[in-house]
């Protein structure tokens, strides 16, 4: 999902204002999450992750989020090809995308967008 995502916003930059985007990587700890978030304090961050291993990696990283305290008005979605609503609360995410498409759409609307 993190591809198709980065490709969606691309391309809705070449028409639009849209927020920055930091693609952190694979594999990224929560450490670099929190570390980042701090710095950057971005409005939204989405996860993604494509197998069930994802799942704890993702509530491990919403929950170092939370107690680095940087959860107050920071709105976390997850996505991929396995995430549905019972992943969104497994790992305390706000919300999910069903796929690259309806996370730009969700994200824009939480930053004021279309």
């Amino acid at each position: 999902m993190a591809d198709k995502l980065i490709e969606a916003i691309s391309e809705m930059r070449e028409s639009e204002a849209v927020a920055f985007l930091h693609d952190l990587g694979v594999d990224v700890t929560p450490e670099t999450f929190v570390q980042k978030v701090s710095a950057v304090k971005p409005d939204v961050v989405a996860l993604s992750g494509f197998l069930t291993l994802a799942f704890d990696s993702m509530k491990t990283t919403i929950a170092a989020l939370k107690a680095a305290g940087l959860r107050d008005g920071l709105k976390v979605m997850v996505g991929g090809g396995t995430v549905d609503d019972r992943v969104r609360v497994y790992s305390g995410a706000v919300a999910f995308g069903s796929d690259a498409t309806a996370a730009v759409s969700l994200a824009r609307q939480w930053v004021g967008g279309n």
